[in-house]
């Protein structure tokens, strides 16, 4: 029998609800749609729904293999429309999850330069802190930050993400943004999405640990939710520096262990079949990937230049060893755009640096493109 024609009735009668309805909808008997599923089920050796007079009900192999059969079908009627006309362009819908605050401040302008060079492609977005799971939200693909545990999925690194924490001016003096005794008793703002290790925790330069682990104040998984309350002086957040760049540079928040080294998270594309996938679904792996690796050739460009102006020394073991010149052993950068506008438009002093400069807009441009470099994130 025809194998497409079996996928085909296995998923009308998931979707109709009966076998007898998936014949009605292909124009099939239901004692002919009922050997077609027969026979799929005898070539794949497993049962893939139970069967009884009311209704019907998948297997676990069921579920796997529906989710895999709409890929393959959703393929195949790419190629067709393709086929008969002679189209180059992509179109189509593609479902993608994404962390709401990444998505927001960092994935939007990427995600809109994609759909403006595919105008007939249009993307759905699927926005939460927490992981979906793709098949059971019908994603395509998914952007996550943190630990995976589902070793199932396929993966397309994309770089990391630092993690920082930040408090309102008012809640600490300068000279008490370092005092990590002090720090370890102040209010926390608990993001409860996280889905790694090392959270609150940081180390110094000789590498001792620390767990911040003083009483929560709130805890939400919105993490643009708590960074808010923060500014308003509740406690202390720990939260990506991404989501915090804003209100750094605006001066609504202030670093708090600056010259601490914290955690860096995965940063990764997930998807559920590498070997089945839409050309259009591909693009835009493709073009999430290529973003990432442009901003690593311009970083490694603005690392030579800071080495040829004389800013840089060392880094032969990584960029965590690059010595600023006349200063201590540098930590990893982070949070480029506010550390390089603060420098440029304020030449304030600056804590990772430790020394001030008035800088040029070639230095800063240099500075911002060393940061990309090792924080490695979009």
């Amino acid at each position: 029998m025809d194998r497409f024609r079996q996928i085909e009735i296995f998923i009308a009668a998931v979707e109709h609800g009966s076998i007898a309805a998936a014949g009605r909808a292909l124009e099939l008997s239901p004692a002919m749609a009922g050997k077609y599923l027969s026979a799929l089920e005898s070539t794949l050796g497993t049962r893939l729904m139970h069967r009884s007079t009311r209704a019907l009900s998948l297997t676990d192999a069921g579920q796997q293999y529906l989710a895999a059969s709409k890929r393959i079908m959703e393929a195949l009627a790419e190629a067709d429309a393709e086929a008969r006309e002679g189209r180059s362009q992509l179109a189509g819908e593609i479902r993608l999850g994404v962390p709401r605050a990444f998505g927001t401040q960092k994935l939007a302008p990427v995600l809109a330069a994609f759909c403006r060079a595919h105008p007939q492609i249009t993307l759905n977005l699927h926005t939460d802190e927490r992981y979906a799971d793709l098949i059971d939200g019908r994603l395509d693909l998914a952007v996550r930050i943190g630990t995976l545990s589902d070793s199932a999925l396929y993966t397309r690194p994309l770089g990391s993400v630092r993690m920082g924490l930040g408090c309102a001016p008012g809640l600490l003096g300068a000279h008490e943004r370092q005092n990590v005794p002090l720090i370890r008793q102040l209010p926390r703002l608990v993001f409860t999405a996280a889905r790694s290790p090392g959270d609150w925790m940081v180390s110094d330069s000789d590498n001792r640990a620390y767990a911040i682990d003083g009483p929560t104040a709130m805890r939400s998984d919105d993490i643009t939710l708590l960074i808010r309350a923060a500014t308003e002086g509740l406690g202390i957040v720990y939260a990506p520096m991404f989501a915090l760049d804003e209100p750094l540079d605006d001066g609504r928040l202030v670093r708090v262990l600056a010259d601490h080294q914290t955690t860096r998270l995965d940063l990764q594309i997930v998807y559920t079949d590498r070997h089945h996938q839409p050309a259009r679904v591909r693009a835009l792996i493709d073009h999430l990937a290529a973003v990432s690796m442009r901003l690593r050739l311009d970083a490694a460009v603005g690392v030579a230049s800071l080495h040829q102006q004389g800013w840089l020394e060392g880094g032969h073991s990584g960029p965590s060893t690059y010595v600023c010149r006349r200063t201590f052993p540098m930590t990893w950068c982070d949070s480029s755009a506010s550390w390089a506008a603060t420098i440029f438009s304020r030449g304030k002093f600056n804590p990772i640096f430790g020394e001030y400069f008035p800088a040029n807009r070639q230095e800063v441009m240099s500075l911002m493109a060393f940061c990309f470099a090792s924080s490695g994130t979009l």
